[in-house]
């Protein structure tokens, strides 16, 4: 497991498996410390694509329902820093 903080906000990155079906490996991310899952990272055609409902996404019931965003700095960023304003 992993542990990030940003400002308030931490944020538990935990390996979940290492093959899914449709994917060769998933990683959730959680808020902590109420453990919300918020997010899924999945290893799919070569590249790690994050879960996660950003702004101008269409709502999501569940963060693994979200859209596949290609995981970038700028794409990851962008979800910590959403993450950081709903912890506040």
């Amino acid at each position: 497991m992993l542990l990030m903080q940003q400002g308030a906000a931490r944020i538990l990155a935990e390996p979940i498996a290492r093959f899914v079906p449709g994917a060769d490996g998933v990683v959730d991310l959680y808020l902590m410390p109420a453990y919300d899952d918020i997010a899924s990272l999945y290893y799919q055609e070569g590249e790690w694509k994050l879960h996660y409902a950003l702004p101008g996404d269409l709502a999501v019931a569940h963060p693994k329902e979200g859209e596949a965003h290609p995981l970038t700095k700028e794409v990851f960023g962008a979800a910590v820093g959403e993450m950081a304003k709903h912890a506040a």
